[in-house]
């Protein structure tokens, strides 16, 4: 956030990388757009501050939470059979 300015442009490969939950992401783009600086996601392919990319930004980026949650709870559900089998096997 220190290195940008006024006018500049920050380009994504997607707007998941600029955050961890739906929050944090507009959180980011607002700031970022208050600082007077312009977001574009190459993978989404629009640019995040015209009204259908704060639109799109908003359900894409909620998209990407819950994504990230089910890999959260496969990866949870994974550990927990490891250790039942380990308990089994020991």
């Amino acid at each position: 956030m220190s290195y940008v300015r006024e006018g500049d442009i920050l380009v994504v490969y997607a707007i998941d990388r600029l955050g961890r939950d739906t929050i944090d992401v507009l959180n980011t783009v607002e700031s970022l757009h208050a600082k007077g600086v312009s977001v574009i996601s190459i993978r989404e392919g629009f640019e995040l501050g015209a009204p259908i990319g704060k639109t799109m930004l908003t359900m894409l980026a909620a998209i990407a939470e819950l994504e990230r949650s089910s890999i959260k709870a496969k990866q949870m559900a994974g550990i927990a059979r490891k250790e039942r089998w380990l308990a089994v096997w020991s």
